[in-house]
């Protein structure tokens, strides 16, 4: 198993920069060093990101799950969202050249309250139904290649939410928030225009096979 640490609290923040410094050390050139931030102001506050700049070659930043386990409607991936999350990257004075933006190969979707009210703060009873490969249970994700499919198989259009820079489904009850080329796109862009040194994607297994 490999170890999954989110994310440091209180003391644990000086303990990460002095583990990373210890790694860049014993690595020296040889291996590259990355760090992931979280996309959540919350949790972000724990890390010293100009402190770890000396020591990491990139950051990725979680540009995604945000909203997440809310009771109405709104995209994990809303770059208004996003903006408003990167403004710990801005206030850190971390060089962005070595930040990549988080994009996501997964939706997050609910079951309407109200078949007819889909729009942006329509309100949910819960998460969407398990995809066929995802069975996402609480997690209310399915795969970029599950969101294709049921797209193809129901002949539904998929349309751009206003300024938020992601695209929603409705079938049924269902409604799912997701990004694709289209909006990768975009965000690249905007990632671009800010003076990210990239993006990154979580994760191939969802777009390839549709599975976790």
């Amino acid at each position: 198993m490999f170890p999954d640490w989110e994310f440091p609290a209180g003391a644990d923040s000086q303990q990460l920069v002095a583990l990373l410094k210890d790694l860049r050390f014993s690595f020296g050139p040889k291996f590259g060093i990355s760090l992931t931030l979280p996309a959540d102001l919350g949790a972000i506050r724990y890390f010293d990101a100009k402190a770890m700049e000396q020591y990491v070659d990139m950051f990725e930043f979680m540009a995604y799950d945000l909203n997440w386990g809310r009771k109405t409607i709104h995209g994990q991936t809303d770059i208004r969202d996003i903006e408003h999350q990167a403004s710990a990257l801005w206030a850190s004075r971390i060089s962005l050249s070595k930040v990549n933006l988080g994009l996501a190969y997964y939706g997050r979707g609910f079951t309407l309250q109200d078949a007819t009210c889909s729009r942006e703060g329509c309100p949910a009873t819960g998460i969407i139904k398990d995809g066929p490969c995802t069975h996402s249970g609480a997690e209310s994700v399915l795969s970029l290649e599950e969101i294709k499919k049921i797209t193809a198989s129901r002949g539904l259009s998929p349309s751009l939410v206003g300024q938020a820079m992601y695209k929603q489904i409705v079938w049924d009850n269902q409604w799912m928030g997701y990004d694709d080329e289209d909006t990768f796109s975009m965000k690249r862009a905007w990632a671009s225009g800010k003076c990210f040194g990239g993006t990154m994607i979580w994760s191939m297994d969802f777009y390839n096979h549709g599975r976790v």
